[in-house]
Parts: C-alpha cells; sequence; structure tokens
C-alpha cells in the first residue's frame, strides 16, 4: 500500500471547530477537514494572523504576537507527522452544538481575563498550514487577546473541544 503523500490546498477546509476555556485561559479549535478521497500528512505548525475587531481594540490597535507555548498535551517538544483521512461531512450534535467530522486540527491558547469590552477580540484568523503557499482566510473565531498574544499549536491528530479529547471527528 502507498504511503500518505503531503496535503496540498485543495484537498484541506479550514474550519471553526469549537472553544472552551477555564482559569482566565480560552482555548479555540481549529478543524482541518480531508475533503479528498486520498489520505493525505501535514506536520508543523501553522502560521495564523489573527484580526482584531476594530471597536473592540485599544487605540492604537495592538498587533496580536502569536507564539509556540502551552501544556505539554497540546504542545509537544517533537512535532511528528500528521496523516489526515477523508472526512464524513455529516455534523454530529455535542451538546446542542453541531460540528463536522474533522481529520486534524489545531488550538489556539488565549489570556482571556479581562473578556468582552476589556480586551481585544480576534474576530477571525487567516491560517497557512505547514508546507502549504495556500491562505485560509477569515476563519471565525472569538479569542480575547487580553495581553495581545496568542498561542497556537501543532498540528495534531486530535484537538480538545468542549472540555472534551476528539479522535478523528467529532464525537464523545
Amino acid at each position: 500500500m502507498a504511503q500518505p503523500g503531503e496535503c496540498t490546498a485543495a484537498q484541506l477546509r479550514v474550519l471553526f471547530f469549537g472553544e472552551n476555556g477555564a482559569a482566565e485561559t480560552g482555548n479555540t479549535s481549529i478543524g482541518i477537514a480531508n475533503v479528498s478521497k486520498a489520505p493525505c500528512w501535514l506536520k508543523g505548525f501553522p502560521t495564523v494572523k489573527a484580526t482584531v475587531d476594530a471597536l473592540s481594540a485599544k487605540k492604537p490597535a495592538p498587533t496580536i504576537a502569536i507564539t509556540h507555548g502551552g501544556p505539554a498535551f497540546l504542545f509537544p517538544t517533537k512535532v511528528s507527522h500528521v496523516v489526515l483521512h477523508h472526512y464524513q461531512p455529516t455534523p454530529l450534535g455535542v451538546a446542542g452544538y453541531k460540528y463536522p467530522s474533522i481529520s486534524a486540527g489545531f488550538v489556539i491558547l488565549n489570556e482571556d481575563w479581562g473578556g468582552p469590552g476589556l480586551c481585544p477580540e480576534v474576530i477571525h484568523v487567516s491560517v497557512r498550514l505547514p508546507g502549504l503557499v495556500a491562505v485560509f482566510p477569515k476563519v471565525p473565531t472569538q479569542i480575547f487577546a487580553c495581553r495581545d498574544f496568542i498561542s497556537v499549536s501543532p498540528v495534531l491528530g486530535r484537538v480538545p473541544v468542549i472540555g472534551a479529547v476528539y479522535e478523528g471527528s467529532a464525537r464523545i
């Protein structure tokens, strides 16, 4: 059996997958769906550019710095290949929300101790996945970047969402 090749932009979709938070830290999961029939792989950190809502921004609007640090289960010391298999497009209901199945994803952590009205709100991110030139623009989010930085994990084969870990698709 042939080994999967590196993913191409045409094979993938990037979407908001869910969010959670505790102890003044927000966790936003971004899903990566392989919409092709052929498995492929990604390895490394996505490049993320945050767009701040002008009404929530400090004057002048801050530049949101991107870091790569956080808890070991989300930010492993050794980044490995993640194989993305074809996803099933059927939405599944979880806690009253519907999430599409995903193949992989990454997590954005932020300090949200100020919350709405007190901190700049990142309303969407543009994402360039590792190894790809194409940019997936305007992935919606609701991230409060209270310290003007967010931390981005590498591409993961599992994505923590709503306090649970989903292995390859949105299900408990």
